[in-house]
């Protein structure tokens, strides 16, 4: 599972909603360092509002590739 189980620093909700709008706005490559800094690890807003882990998953996947 993707989602963090401790306390998420600050920073990773910023990142994770960043790595979220450019993927929904298509901007892959952009998106592909913010989901390198990200690493696997994802938090539960924004993706949740989508398809949770999986949507993660499927963004960074295809941002990696980008």
């Amino acid at each position: 599972m993707a989602l963090f189980r401790r306390p998420v620093p600050e920073i990773a909700l910023d990142l994770n909603m960043l790595a979220y709008g450019l993927y929904q706005a298509d901007r892959h490559r952009d998106a592909k360092p913010v989901f390198e800094a990200i690493g696997p690890y994802a938090t539960g807003i924004p993706w949740v509002w989508q398809r949770g882990d999986e949507e993660f998953l499927a963004a960074r996947k295809k941002a990696l590739r980008a």
